[in-house]
């Protein structure tokens, strides 16, 4: 009976959540939609969308806004976290909640304070792109954090790092041949999903950067004036894009956790 309970329930949730994006999806290829049923399917939407040159630079500078902020906050956990778990388990509580800290944030009121704090000051720092780039390194920062450190523990950090002092192997040997290639699972896991989280962000590249800065979110703002078919066509191509992302996080979560299985 409970089992019964809960696939009924779990049936109940998926057709919440499915049913908005399909629909969608359908909506994006009707001409009109004024009774029950939609009217004559059409790709002119989409040929409308992909035909304009702001487009496709929109959606690449979303990628570009993403690649800096992750690259900056990858190199700033992994050492720091490396040192920690060999060296000091106080150093690493430390640095656990300094990096979970930002969770607690909401992305609306870390923009505002961000913009307010440097957007008057007249150096390179009211920079918008600076600003932003700053706010997407606060904003993924728990998420990087995360990813490598349970890298750093499913690999057995010590271990390898004792294994490799027997061999004789120097301490920048270890770390550059041993411990990286051992955590590139988990530096693209986090590096997938910062991206993810990054590339559906909207409100705070409209606070910080505005108009400045067009991406893929601030292209489907401004297309608030035009047929609802067209915002409804550029959700589904973002919505893709994001589908994408997710599931080769998971495949790669797989192939990890396979290939562990198989050294042990």
């Amino acid at each position: 009976m409970r089992k019964a309970l809960a696939y009924i329930w779990i049936l109940i949730v998926s057709i919440i959540l499915i049913c908005p994006l399909l629909l969608t999806f359908v909506y994006s290829f009707s001409q009109s939609w004024d009774s029950i049923f939609p009217g004559k399917f059409t790709l002119l939407f989409y040929q409308t969308i992909f035909n304009d040159p702001t487009f496709i630079p929109s959606v690449l500078r979303g990628f570009i806004i993403s690649f800096i902020p992750i690259l900056l906050m990858n190199i700033a956990v992994v050492f720091p976290l490396y040192y920690s778990i060999i060296y000091s388990s106080v150093l690493e509580r430390i640095l656990q909640v300094l990096c979970i800290l930002p969770y607690s944030v909401q992305g609306v009121i870390l923009a505002t304070s961000i913009l307010g704090l440097y957007s008057g000051i007249g150096l390179f720092l009211s920079n918008r792109i600076l600003l932003l780039t700053l706010a997407y390194c606060i904003i993924i920062l728990p998420y990087i954090y995360q990813s490598i450190r349970n890298a750093f523990y499913t690999v057995n950090l010590k271990r390898l790092v004792e294994a490799g002092e027997i061999l004789g192997a120097t301490k920048l040997e270890i770390l550059f041949k041993i411990i990286f290639p051992s955590l590139k699972p988990g530096l693209l896991i986090s590096t997938l999903l910062s991206m993810a989280l990054i590339f559906g962000d909207f409100s705070i590249i409209k606070i910080i950067a505005g108009n400045q800065y067009q991406t893929a979110q601030m292209y489907l703002h401004n297309t608030r004036n035009m047929p609802n078919q067209i915002a409804s066509a550029i959700v589904v191509i973002m919505f893709s894009i994001t589908f994408i992302i997710s599931n080769a996080i998971l495949a790669l979560r797989k192939d990890n956790r396979a290939s562990i299985g198989r050294g042990m």
